[in-house]
């Protein structure tokens, strides 16, 4: 909880924190699901792109915390980040409990390499080189870092607890322990069933317990059908689902960033385990289902037939944090036989601190990152945009604002209304509809363009920072604006100027 309450303390007199810590553009698209929960819906209409379009099963994680923010009486970031802290907490101390019980390496330093392996080394080289080698955000990589779950997403937190859960039925032999896993993943992201359940059946042949991996699996898909069935059916009929499927479309990046050197010393120490593991004479029984994660998901994420496949690689710190441990416990070992005192009590830290270093430095980021620059920075939202969100507020409902995309994401999280443009995959069209807008924006179209985007989008607002666009014209091209300050310009849209 600690950035937001920082981000809080430091609101400036006037302003509002937004509860944005990380997460990038995302994060404003879940208070908004959470406010259209909250105000009364079980179903999600896109509120991210000027269409109307029709509700899908989706979304039920964040539409219930907005209906329980409403019962309760809380404001909707302080929902999702208690939420997020409790899932985040509970998931780790029961992720200590499960590597106690589970794996024979050990237990503590398997805890902090799977939690917070990261890397940091290719932005660094980048950085001082002016190299390519982070080209793809590999060092942070959002789905394949525990650590970065932890501080970004409730849903992702939540949707660990449930692959522990599933895993955890599988290897205790509790087989009802799978249909609450199987129910929470397809809460979040249905299509990691097909990751895990594999997962446990490729590993019971080794370990000869197909019975039980059978009864995991079939309870964890039991528990998926309700939200699965729906959903599925949804994505075939929904229009806007088959859009915003194909606009999460992302490449997938190369094998040794991705997989190994993104991971710094834990990704190169995970794999040199895991090669020894696999060419050992004598393969302990409970690394197979972690070596049957690795591959699954490394062939997964290349291979599936979904459009951002790379996903696949969820949470893939934990097994290459769990083969890691032995190699670098052997390094902390080495250090503490060490005759000098400074050796014994510096080196394990700091062969530690080389392993995660990149999650203290983006944690402390976070700690510290709270300035009320301009409203594109996240952090608070200034009086003038306050007054800005009202004033369209009071206008009704669905009401369509013409803006830059960025500013367009954060429309449905502070009003009733839509953007023409907002979020890069729930926009329909994005890229089209982002080129259009700044070309509106900056004053480039003509007045019978300019009247063809209004009519056709059913436009009610435009909004213009002044900042970002500080060389346009667009205000010797139309009417007197509604709202005009020292940081945006609001116009309705005056029927009367076509």
């Amino acid at each position: 909880m600690a950035p937001f309450i920082i981000q809080v303390l430091l609101t400036p007199e006037g302003y509002i924190a937004t509860g944005f810590v990380a997460g990038g553009c995302d994060y404003e698209t879940f208070i908004a699901k959470m406010k259209w929960g909250s105000e009364g819906h079980w179903s999600y209409n896109n509120r991210f792109t000027g269409e109307i379009t029709q509700p899908a099963p989706i979304y039920h994680f964040y539409l219930f915390l907005g209906h329980l923010a409403g019962w309760i009486g809380i404001k909707l970031p302080w929902m999702y980040h208690l939420v997020r802290s409790f899932l985040a907490a509970f998931s780790f101390v029961y992720l200590y409990k499960f590597l106690r019980k589970h794996v024979p390496v050990n237990p503590f330093i398997a805890l902090i390499l799977t939690v917070f392996a990261s890397g940091g080394y290719l932005s660094v080289l980048d950085d001082v080189f002016n190299t390519g080698f982070n080209s793809g955000n590999t060092d942070l990589f959002l789905q394949g870092r525990v650590w970065l779950a932890y501080i970004c997403y409730p849903h992702y937190c939540l949707e660990f607890l449930g692959v522990l859960l599933l895993l955890d039925s599988y290897l205790s032999a509790r087989s009802w322990m799978a249909l609450t896993g199987g129910i929470i993943i397809s809460l979040v992201h249905p299509f990691l069933l097909g990751l895990f359940c594999p997962v446990i059946l490729i590993s019971s042949v080794f370990r000869k317990d197909y019975k039980q991996a059978l009864m995991s699996c079939s309870f964890a898909s039991l528990g998926s059908l309700p939200i699965l069935i729906p959903l599925s059916q949804a994505i075939k009929e929904v229009e806007w689902l088959k859009i915003w499927r194909n606009q999460t479309r992302l490449t997938v990046l190369p094998f040794w960033n991705y997989y190994i050197l993104g991971y710094g010393l834990t990704g190169i120490a995970g794999w040199y385990g895991f090669v020894k593991w696999v060419t050992s004479g004598d393969r302990k029984k409970n690394m197979y289902l972690w070596a049957a994660w690795m591959v699954v998901a490394m062939l997964l994420s290349y291979t599936a037939p979904l459009p951002n496949k790379r996903e696949y690689a969820f949470f893939f710190s934990v097994p290459i944090g769990i083969f890691a441990a032995p190699w670098i416990e052997k390094g902390i070992c080495f250090f503490k036989k060490s005759t000098s005192k400074l050796c014994q009590l510096a080196g394990p830290v700091l062969v530690m601190i080389v392993c995660i270093w990149q999650s203290i430095a983006v944690y402390s980021e976070a700690l510290i990152s709270y300035t009320p620059t301009t409203i594109s920075g996240c952090s608070y939202i200034s009086p003038e945009y306050q007054q800005v969100f009202k004033i369209i507020e009071a206008d009704g409902a669905d009401r369509v604002v013409l803006s830059e995309y960025w500013y367009g994401n954060m429309v449905p999280a502070f009003t009733k209304s839509r953007p023409y443009v907002g979020h890069l995959c729930e926009t329909q069209n994005f890229k089209e509809k982002k080129q259009i807008s700044e070309d509106f924006l900056i004053g480039r179209l003509g007045k019978a363009q300019m009247e063809e985007v209004l009519k056709n989008n059913k436009i009610t607002w435009i909004v213009l920072n002044k900042d970002t666009m500080k060389d346009s014209t667009l205000v010797q091209k139309l009417w007197t604006p509604v709202f005009n300050g020292q940081e945006v310009i609001l116009w309705k849209v005056n029927k009367e100027w076509f």
